[in-house]
């Protein structure tokens, strides 16, 4: 069958280019199943509401996926509404962490939206598109919901793919958008969060499915695709996206200890970006890691009082953020601060607290190697997470 897949998000909002990572893992597993698959992103395009639908139309596909974040909702239902405004006969399909949370609701409310997928799509989606292929019942895919006439059908969730090295490589075709525009390109070593903070939608996503909530491929498996992309486009930057680069206690830094072992046995020479939680900074896993090429690490710090972490369930420390940031500034890596200054029992005390510790951490963040980025609030309004 022919297939879209869609990043709708618009170019406005958005710091650094970006590969499409989930559906182009979708679609690099369409693609082993025989199917014909178009990527269409709009930020990398600039592409406007219009000019994306005139995109999607001329694709011509049988079947449209949208990945949709929150942000970004309204966006792409209002492409939907205008697909089948324009008479567009094809299945059309939502998935991403949004979806995911509302897929009831959004069956609901817009006739235009055939089917939701829930969770992690590469399995369920490739199972859509092979009963669409043949006119068969949509009953069964597990990790589906659908409209049968008038009926929003919720199938059994689909159990997380537990080995992840049996995924093919993702379809690079937003590459060379995003090399043009001095992005990094995109590599996901791992799924899913060990920890639970109370404001973040990764674990209660990965909650919807059964299955263990952080998993791994294997380090020689991400080095083969580190080197794939060597081959193909050169020395160029890497962002790992994992939600967390780090697994949990022994296991998971006996995996990154070998990732940089494996790096740096096939001397890659490729620079690299992560994401981790401070309590798993320590002097010599990131030591190894800047000789494999780290060159930033993103860390959510996100408040400078005691209460304001055990609010947000961090289970750190204003301590242990304090010398994460020395560990790396001392290593010579640079990072990146993600930060809330205000969550919806903010005194005001607190604020000046706030104030206090991000003062007080300026010799670090305010360096070339150091960053901060500040989330100015979070809602007061108490509602599970991607909901609207």
């Amino acid at each position: 069958m022919r297939v879209v897949l869609v990043d709708p998000a618009p170019r406005r909002g958005i710091r650094e280019a970006y590969e499409s990572l989930g559906i182009a893992h979708i679609a690099s597993f369409l693609r082993a199943g025989g199917h014909e698959v178009t990527l269409i992103s709009s930020a990398l395009r600039c592409l406007s509401v219009r000019a994306t639908l005139r995109a999607i139309r001329k694709a011509d596909a049988e079947v449209i996926g949208f990945s949709v974040l929150e942000v970004h909702a309204k966006r792409a239902l209002a492409m939907v509404d205008a697909l089948r405004d324009a008479g567009s006969k094809a299945h059309i399909t939502l998935g991403g962490h949004f979806p995911t949370f509302n897929h009831k609701k959004l069956l609901r409310r817009y006739e235009g939206i055939d089917s939701i997928v829930r969770g992690e799509g590469e399995r369920t989606f490739l199972e859509l598109v092979e009963r669409l292929s043949h006119n068969e019942s949509l009953d069964g895919i597990e990790g589906l919901s659908f409209r049968e006439v008038v009926k929003i059908q919720v199938n059994p969730p689909r159990a997380l793919i537990e080995d992840l090295d049996t995924l093919p490589f993702p379809a690079r075709d937003f590459a060379p958008l995003v090399l043009r525009q001095h992005s990094p390109l995109s590599i996901s070593a791992s799924r899913g969060c060990y920890a639970n903070c109370s404001f973040c939608s990764i674990r209660a996503f990965y909650d919807q499915s059964p299955g263990p909530k952080w998993r791994t491929r294997s380090p020689e498996r991400v080095v083969d695709e580190m080197e794939a992309l060597v081959q193909r486009f050169g020395r160029s930057p890497i962002g790992f996206v994992d939600d967390q680069f780090v697994g949990p206690g022994k296991k998971g830094k006996e995996w990154a200890v070998q990732l940089g072992e494996e790096i740096l046995r096939r001397k890659l020479g490729v620079p690299f970006t992560c994401s981790c939680r401070v309590n798993d900074i320590d002097p010599d896993l990131f030591g190894l890691l800047k000789e494999a090429g780290l060159t930033r690490v993103f860390i959510g710090i996100e408040s400078g009082t005691e209460r304001g972490l055990l609010t947000f369930n961090k289970r750190t420390t204003i301590a242990q953020n304090v010398h994460a940031l020395a560990t790396l500034d001392k290593l010579g890596i640079g990072y990146k601060i993600g930060f809330i200054f205000f969550d919806p029992y903010t005194t005001f005390e607190e604020v000046k607290q706030n104030f206090r510790f991000l003062s007080d951490i300026a010799p670090y963040w305010m360096k070339k190697r150091g960053m901060l980025s500040i989330e100015p609030s979070l809602s007061a309004r108490r509602r599970r997470a991607g909901t609207p």
